[in-house]
Order: structure tokens, then sequence, then C-alpha cells
């Protein structure tokens, strides 16, 4: 279902471009989490294309810290859905 997904900058110094294409005209979300795994933060994006910026702030606004994250891409279209994980560094 997903024909396409690319992240960067990788790592990460000030925002982070999140981009993807799906078949089936689906929804995608995605969600971003420490290595606590907290989830720092959450976008979707419809008609099956993705193409989101995360600014690298939390859920409540602040700064998000120096580290490891995992970023899960889930897409679902015609009654079938797919999940991508992919890692991410944060630099400050």
């Amino acid at each position: 279902l997903i024909t396409s997904i690319s992240l960067g900058p990788n790592p990460a110094t000030t925002r982070l471009w999140i981009r993807g294409r799906g078949k089936g005209g689906g929804r995608f979300l995605v969600r971003i989490y420490d290595v606590a795994a907290e989830l720092v933060w959450r976008g979707e994006s419809s008609a099956g294309s993705l193409d989101l910026v995360w600014n690298l702030t939390t859920r409540d606004g602040g700064k998000a810290s120096a580290g490891i994250y995992v970023v899960v891409i889930d897409y679902e279209a015609l009654g079938l859905a797919e999940r991508r994980i992919e890692r991410l560094g944060l630099i400050r």
C-alpha cells in the first residue's frame, strides 16, 4: 500500500520533513516516540499523500530533547493497513 516514505534530514536539527505516498487514497497517521516509549508528536494526512513537518517540539510545546526517536507511520486504505517504523536522530 505504501509506495514511498522519506524522512529528512536525519539527524534532524531544526525540523523534520515526513513525506510519502500510498495507493488507494487512504490516510496516514504518524507518531513519534522517545526512547522511553512516550508519545512526543503526532500528525496525519489523507488522500494517499503524506507531507508533514515536525518542528521538533513536544505535544505540550516544549523543545524535544536530543536523542534517538522512533517514527511509526501507519497507512490505511481499501480496508487494508500497513505500518513502517523508522529511526530518527535529533541533535541540539
